[in-house]
């Protein structure tokens, strides 16, 4: 992941850049494969607070709508797969989880606990908040303006 050290997280209206982190299986996950296919809420987690487990776990309670929303929810952590396993099951979230096994991804895109990026099927970033900024309703709501302007 050599570079993400540097890296600038694009703002909003700037194209996320595509990339690859193992999950939690410890199998490549391709966040560029889902250009033209889904929308993405793309969280990117430093540390664990219970407002970080609060907002995944209502985002999971609001899956379906996601999924309606033509949506994708990758969580992309610091540490190994099995981290990444474990961390998945002990919140209880059906979303993958990403291992950023060296950190600097997350440390170039995160807040000091959490960062959300909400892109559209081109990866054009439409919300990019950082911890106490990040809301669900704020997520959904920006979700919903992508399917109104773009319903392919």
């Amino acid at each position: 992941m050599a570079g993400f050290s540097t890296f600038t997280p694009p703002t909003e209206t700037q194209l996320l850049p595509p990339f690859a982190l193992p999950d939690f299986e410890g199998q490549p996950y391709d966040i560029g494969a889902l250009r033209q296919h889904y929308n993405l809420v793309l969280c990117f987690v430093r540390v664990m607070r219970s407002t970080v487990a609060e907002f995944l776990r209502g985002l999971a309670v609001v899956s379906a709508e996601v999924v309606e929303l033509e949506a994708k929810v990758v969580v992309v952590i610091p540490g190994s797969p099995a981290r990444g396993a474990s961390f998945r099951r002990e919140l209880g979230i059906p979303f993958q989880v990403l291992s950023d096994e060296q950190g600097s991804l997350v440390d170039a895109f995160c807040g000091e606990s959490l960062a959300v990026y909400v892109t559209d099927r081109f990866l054009e970033v439409f919300l990019a908040v950082r911890d106490t900024d990040v809301t669900l309703d704020r997520v959904l709501s920006r979700l919903r303006l992508i399917e109104l302007q773009c319903p392919e």
